[in-house]
């Protein structure tokens, strides 16, 4: 099997963060980034049950990770984390 794309998580007390989703350009419309950002967030949900948020960053020019980001209920905070908008995805929980 070959890899489609790539993803790494970090966890904090409240929040946990998605770094560094990659999904191989001949893989990119095909639902892929959509089926792995919805599978970590249920991750995050079942395993971190302190996590209030899932957060994560994206460059401000790259508008078809900010429609799936958005797709997926990320929104953006109005925080910059080295130079990328931080996006964050409330998990309703307090």
């Amino acid at each position: 099997a070959l890899a489609v794309g790539v993803v790494a998580l970090a966890h904090a007390s409240t929040y946990s963060e998605m770094l560094h989703l990659v999904v191989d350009v001949s893989r990119q419309g095909q639902g892929v980034g959509s089926a792995v950002v919805d599978l970590l967030v249920a991750h995050i949900a079942e395993t971190r049950p302190g996590a209030q948020e899932v957060r994560l960053t994206v460059h401000p020019e790259n508008d078809r990770a900010q429609r799936l980001y958005r797709s997926r209920g990320f929104l953006p905070t109005g925080e910059v984390q080295e130079g990328e908008p931080v996006w964050s995805l409330n998990l309703g929980r307090k």
